[in-house]
């Protein structure tokens, strides 16, 4: 290229680059461009802008000497630019930020976006930290990253910013908010010793101006969470001695309020020593010092009367801390002394509106309602002024009447409450005739609850149309409480299907809602009326802990589970309510538990609970029934001295006949029990004056069968069965007896025949009472009984048709189970798998709550197994072991699994659950079957040791097991397996002798058949060593030993012990060495 050329492309190119560079106004001009965006709210054409002016480079324009102004002061414009376009970016991030909340569909989009523009404002500004030739631009970069991190609530961002601006400034001007936004950073994260540290060094450096008196509170507020109150209270009195309130001039007051509306300062330093001395208040009610709490709050009202706000908090705590400390009638004139004192009627609304409400609170309904007329008679003109408008107070009078009225309801006076109740409608009236009332629905709701409450006819329709208006108009929440109450207004008329049909829409159309326990109570009511018992229980139990219904769910519940005789549930779900039980309502649980306990046989907790609930000295027909039954369960606890003492004050305290009656019945069979003859027969001529009836004796013997077929008395029950077969009598049902006395009896009679050794009587009983009570109430019990017996008999065929036929019956729950279980295990017995398989499933499905759902699962397995459904049964028998790994079936089961592995041919698992086996149940039947598996598979794979030290475990544990009698003959047969692999070494290493004419091998070999001789004596290996080490010690030239090994194979043959071979192998190397080399 030539010179001329490279000249004229310079020249150009200087031309190009000096065409495309601004000039000073240029730049200026973009940046007032930019500064116009800005001001606009454009964020984004200012960014552009700021972008491009901070991004120019020339040769010929010195941009650092160019200066445009960022609120009162100068900057380099480009510094500016990149400045403002931080300020730019964070706008927009608030922006951003906004729009998520704003816009839930396109919330993860603007939340994008306002990081972006988060991460790119601290981008600049931390480039105008790091590049900035004016340090006073740098201190706002500074300040402005700092701002940022905490609007982004990045307070571990803040700290690192707040210290690098100190690390950068030190003590100076600049440094002021890195301390204070230091502070306030560890504050923010809960690290109050660190924030303390920073507000102590600020406080340090800086002892004067706003941000010191800030921090002194700050520190207050640290040890104040920290639980430090004389601390925070040090702290705090310093702030307020810094103010110097009492030398403060009325200029100096008015000055401090213009810094604030001027927005200078966020509180003014009057404000904010005020606040320290209500905190100081606080702290001393914290620790119990009263009285210097009242001083505090005192001094609030006192010198910072100007405070208005301050003061009226201080009059309000106040106020509460009298309450605090037990003196409510002083709470109350402290709320009159502000009201008094105070010149500010705005004030004193907001102080005399406090105390009505406060009695509100504490359930001062009648004086409540004097303080709100009085609210509105004095201060009605400005109440909406000041926040507290009359709408919202005439609520709070229709609240206080109605409940007034309540009280009056608890206590039954029906007459007194309904007045209240209809100034309460009157005033919800007067409210809902004003439009746009913010109290209209809750005002409805609570004028049809008040016509609800009154209890008329006509009153509770006027409350069915408010409710119903509700539910068409009102929100959420308003119809499911409205749903709720015309389900409970149905219950009240006796429609019960309507009423839980209401409380289910509920449950169905607000899933997520709170207080759905009301809906599944109101559903548990409805339901048990209806008589579907499970379905009410299921209901009831859906009822949260942290319900006030919980208790009285627990006990409907309970109850209900006691009726279907599911008296281990009826227990846990008693017990667990019992502990949120109110007195009245933890008499009724004492009861119910003792029932439970009855219930389960479990006659010394029965009698405790009774007795608990004795002592609680109940009302009426409690203590009554109490009494009979824990003389029943006493009875039954052998304790009959306590059982007689209950009798006796039945008979001496109630008037009951019917109760009477049965005092004396149980009384008589008590006698009976203790051999107490006489006093029965005295009690039964006395009974027999007032009942001489047959029906009557008749009923009275059923009584004494029945508690001693209880008491496991089999003999005497069938004695009195029979007297009862034979009493001439009416034998009629009834509404509590759905049963004939002589078909309970023959049925008794029957049940306790059947468990004697020949139980022929006993089925011809239980056969004789089918064809006389086809339909009974005890037939299902009696074919159940004959189907069993033909089971345990092995007639197997006989019982499945028997099991068939009752299976048609109306069964219960418990009667079903008992069916399908035994005939599920017939099925098996008769080796039909498939059958018995598919009704251990439907058994497990229907049952899977059972307490036997371990030999279900067993059973299940089992079938499988014979199934060769290998995989299915291992599923079963896992089952089994995981969840009832203390079955009687677990060892069974694990037995079984490991053989099902085996069949899979996966050994390796199955010798880990015959270890599983010997570990967990070593006393099992299956444990010696179990380790020997182990030698069996050990001999299988050859490992002749292991199998040995198996099969040696067996015969040292499991003696008489009969497995335990294989054992010595595969021990020889191992002891020999593991003699001729050593043999076999040993014959390899005479053979490497001879083959390489190597004398060592020789003397490996003796060794190996010397050791065989010695560990192995009486084997074949044995015998072939001894021999076989002749040769090898002629090998190394040993004769005499030789002679003497061959000597001992001969005196073994002269004694049976050797073979001729191995006597004529050893008889000719014995002479040929003494021929030849003796």
């Amino acid at each position: 290229m030539s010179l001329a050329l490279l000249v004229g492309l310079i020249t150009a190119t200087g031309a190009v680059l000096s065409f495309r560079a601004p000039t000073e106004q240029e730049l200026i001009a973009s940046f007032t461009e930019a500064q116009r965006f800005y001001a606009e709210g454009a964020y984004d054409q200012a960014i552009d802008q700021y972008r491009e002016v901070s991004a120019v480079r020339s040769r010929v324009l010195d941009a650092q000497t160019i200066q445009v102004s960022v609120g009162e002061a100068l900057y380099p414009v480009q510094e500016a630019a990149l400045y403002q376009m931080g300020n730019a970016y964070n706008k927009r991030f608030t922006d951003y930020t906004n729009f998520s909340q704003n816009d839930q569909n396109r919330e993860d989009e603007y939340l994008a976006l306002a990081d972006s523009s988060y991460r790119q404002s601290v981008g600049s500004f931390e480039q105008v930290i790091d590049s900035a030739t004016s340090q006073e631009l740098k201190g706002l970069a500074h300040g402005r990253l700092i701002e940022m991190h905490f609007e982004a609530q990045n307070f571990e961002d803040v700290v690192d910013a707040s210290q690098r601006l100190i690390d950068d400034y030190g003590t100076g001007e600049y440094a002021l908010p890195g301390f204070y936004n230091l502070g306030w950073a560890h504050y923010e994260m809960g690290d109050f010793e660190a924030s303390i540290d920073a507000f102590v060094d600020l406080v340090e450096k800086y002892p004067n101006g706003y941000r010191t008196d800030r921090s002194l509170f700050q520190i207050g507020e640290c040890y104040l969470a920290m639980d430090d109150c004389g601390s925070a209270v040090e702290y705090y009195q310093q702030l307020v001695k810094r103010q110097r309130i009492e030398e403060l001039s009325e200029e100096q007051l008015a000055s401090m309020q213009r810094e604030k509306l001027a927005g200078l300062v966020d509180e003014t330093a009057l404000e904010l020593a005020a606040k320290a001395e209500i905190r100081t208040a606080t702290c001393y009610g914290k620790i119990g010092d009263y009285e210097a709490g009242v001083a505090s709050f005192r001094r609030v009202i006192t010198r910072f009367a100007s405070e208005r706000k301050l003061v009226e908090e201080a009059y309000l705590r106040l106020a509460d801390m009298y309450e605090q400390r037990g003196d409510f009638d002083e709470s109350v004139r402290t709320y009159r002394e502000a009201i008094d004192i105070s010149s500010d009627r705005s004030l004193r609304a907001r102080i005399q509106f406090a105390l009505a409400e406060k009695l509100f609170s504490k359930g001062e309904y009648a004086d409540a309602l004097s303080e709100f007329r009085v609210y509105l008679q004095g201060y009605g003109d400005i109440a909406s002024n000041i926040g507290f408008p009359a709408d919202r107070v005439h609520y709070r009078m229709g609240n206080s009447y109605q409940q007034i009225a309540q009280l009056h309801l608890e206590k039954g006076e029906e007459t007194t409450a309904r007045p209240h109740l209809e100034r309460a409608v009157a005033y919800y009236d007067t409210i809902l005739q004003r439009p746009n009332t913010p109290y209209k629905w809750e005002s409805q709701f609570n004028r049809a609850y008040a016509l609800q409450t009154m209890g008329s006819a006509a009153s509770e329709e006027r409350s069915e149309r408010a409710y119903q208006k509700l539910i068409e108009e009102a929100n959420a929440s308003y119809v499911r409480r409205s749903l709720l109450q015309l389900s409970e207004l149905s219950f009240k008329r006796g429609d019960y299907v309507l009423s839980d049909s209401l409380a289910n829409q509920v449950l169905v159309l607000f899933p997520d809602a709170e207080g759905l326990d009301n809906a599944h109570m109101r559903r548990a009511l409805a339901l048990q009326s209806m008589e579907r018992y499970g379905d009410s229980t299921d209901e009831f139990l859906q009822v949260a802990e942290d319900s006030p219904h919980y208790a009285s769910s627990r006990l409907g519940a309970g109850h209900q589970l006691l009726e279907q005789e599911q008296y281990d549930k009826a227990l846990d779900v008693l017990n667990e309510g019992v502990e949120n039980a109110d007195a009245k309502q933890g008499q009724s649980f004492l009861y119910l538990i003792a029932q439970a306990y009855s219930g389960q046989v479990n006659w010394s907790e029965a009698v405790r609970a009774y007795s608990e609930l004795i002592k609680l000295a109940p009302a009426g027909e409690l203590l009554v029934a109490s009494r009979l039954a824990r003389a029943n369960a006493a009875l039954s606890n052998s304790e009959p001295a306590l059982a007689e003492s209950d009798l006796r004050w039945v008979l001496k305290s109630v008037s009951d006949s019917e109760k009477v009656r049965y005092a004396r019945e149980t009384l008589t069979l008590l006698y009976l029990k203790e051999n107490r003859s006489s006093e029965a027969v005295g009690l039964l001529e006395s009974m027999s004056q007032d009942e001489a009836e047959p029906m009557q004796k008749a009923e009275l013997l059923s009584r004494i069968m029945d508690s001693y077929y209880a008491e496991g008395l089999l003999e005497k029950a069938a004695r009195t069965a029979e007297q009862i077969l034979a009493v001439e009598f009416d034998d009629q049902t009834s509404a509590g007896r759905p049963y004939g006395l002589k078909e309970k009896a023959l049925f008794i009679l029957g049940e306790i025949q059947v468990r004697s050794a020949d139980n022929s009587d006993g089925v011809a009983t239980l056969q004789a009472y089918l064809q006389r009570f086809p339909a009974g109430r005890f037939a299902v019990n009696a074919q159940l009984s004959l189907a069993t017996i033909a089971f345990s008999a092995g007639d197997l065929e006989q019982a499945k048709n028997q099991f068939v036929e009752v299976e048609k019956a109306d069964l219960t729950s418990e009667q079903r189970f008992l069916v399908m279980y035994y005939l599920a295990n017939t099925h098996y017995s008769l080796r039909e798998f498939k059958a018995a398989k598919v009704l251990f499933e439907q058994i497990i499905a229907s049952y899977p709550e059972s307490e036997s759902a371990d030999a279900l699962y067993f059973g299940l397995g089992e079938s499988s197994y014979q199934l060769g459904q290998f995989e299915e049964a291992i599923e079963a028998y896992t089952v089994l072991l995981t969840d009832f790994i203390r079955s009687d079936n677990a060892d069974d089961a694990l037995y079984n699994m490991a053989w099902c592995l085996i069949e899979l041919e996966r050994q390796k698992e199955a010798m880990k659950q015959f270890a599983l086996l010997l570990e967990r149940y070593p006393e099992s039947e299956f444990a010696a079957s179990a380790q020997f598996t182990f030698g069996d598979y050990a001999y299988n794979a050859g490992q002749y040791k292991e199998a040995l030290e198996a099969y040696s475990i067996v015969e040292e544990r499991y003696q008489t097991s009969a497995v335990a009698q294989q054992v010595p003959k595969l021990k020889k047969e191992l002891t020999e397996a593991i003699a001729y692999e050593a043999y076999e070494k040993g014959l390899a290493l005479m053979d490497s002798a001879e083959v390489g004419n190597r004398v060592e091998f020789y003397e490996e070999a003796i060794d190996v058949f010397n050791g065989i001789v010695e560990k192995y004596e009486g084997t074949e290996s044995a015998l072939g060593a001894l021999s076989n080490m002749g040769v090898c010690l002629e090998g190394v030239g040993k004769w005499n030993e030789a002679v003497r090994v061959y000597d001992q194979v001969i005196e073994m043959y002269e004694k049976e012990e050797a073979t001729r071979d191995a006597y004529q192998f050893a008889r000719s190397h014995r002479d040929w060495i003494i021929a030849s080399r003796l």
